[in-house]
């Protein structure tokens, strides 16, 4: 009875170990707060970067040639595009990592998708996309190593894509309308931007008609508003020198 009794009591004990050790992939409230916190502050960002071809090199009709005329097409293909987007992180945690789901940044940038401390240069991870022809919601999800490597947080970086109309003749004039920059924040459709810049322009020649109407009947207001007047001025001018001439006579 007595050895029943130990055993219990050694499995009790047992049992209460395990629970109040956590496992080494969990965290406890006050942990998971903190790496919510960190993640918070890690910090998305883009800029777009103009690139130009270095001195020397230069288009030709079949590609990009060196200053000896060496064909360096290949090298130098995305140059073709004029600019790329540079997406920046930053406050990435020492703790932390984080991958991307997009397959053209994966593939613009050595077709690695994970990235994490190390990767920083200057307290930043730089990224470049080069395919510019597609709005794009990115998504980045942040790890930590802790907590045996847990989902923290999901972040989105929206870019834009490139407009091919901003500065042909269909946007001519018109460079301040939404649909004739450079870069859209939608992925509308060709066929789309071409009907509403035309809609747009439509609507300009209606107000352009509608405002020249306005101006012209003004003139005419005026200018009428103005013969009253003088007509006016000489019938008095009449009629006083009529008053003149009769008192005068009598």
């Amino acid at each position: 009875m007595k050895k029943i009794f130990c055993y219990v009591i050694f499995i009790l004990i047992s049992f209460a170990i395990i629970i109040t050790f956590p496992k080494a992939d969990s965290c406890n409230y006050k942990e998971q707060a903190t790496l919510n916190k960190e993640a918070k502050n890690i910090k998305i960002n883009y800029e777009i970067v103009k690139l130009e071809l270095p001195e020397g090199y230069y288009f030709t009709e079949d590609g990009i040639s060196d200053p000896n005329g060496n064909d360096v097409t290949a090298e130098y293909f995305e140059y073709y595009n004029g600019k790329y987007i540079k997406l920046i992180i930053t406050n990435l945690p020492e703790d932390f990592y984080f991958k991307i789901e997009d397959e053209d940044l994966i593939k613009a940038n050595n077709n690695q998708d994970t990235y994490n401390f190390y990767d920083q240069s200057d307290g930043i991870v730089e990224l470049k996309m080069n395919v510019l022809s597609e709005y794009k919601n990115i998504k980045f999800s942040f790890y930590s190593n802790k907590c045996g490597g847990k989902s923290i947080l999901d972040k989105y970086l929206k870019i834009p894509r490139s407009n091919p109309y901003y500065n042909m003749a269909l946007c001519e004039g018109i460079p301040d309308y939404k649909y004739c920059q450079e870069f859209l924040a939608s992925n509308v459709k060709d066929e789309t931007i071409i009907n509403k810049v035309l809609q747009y322009k439509k609507s300009l020649e209606k107000q352009e008609v509608k405002t020249q109407k306005e101006s012209n009947w003004k003139k005419i207001t005026f200018m009428s508003a103005i013969a009253v007047v003088i007509a006016g001025i000489l019938v008095f001018l009449i009629i006083l020198i009529q008053k003149h001439w009769r008192a005068k006579k009598i």
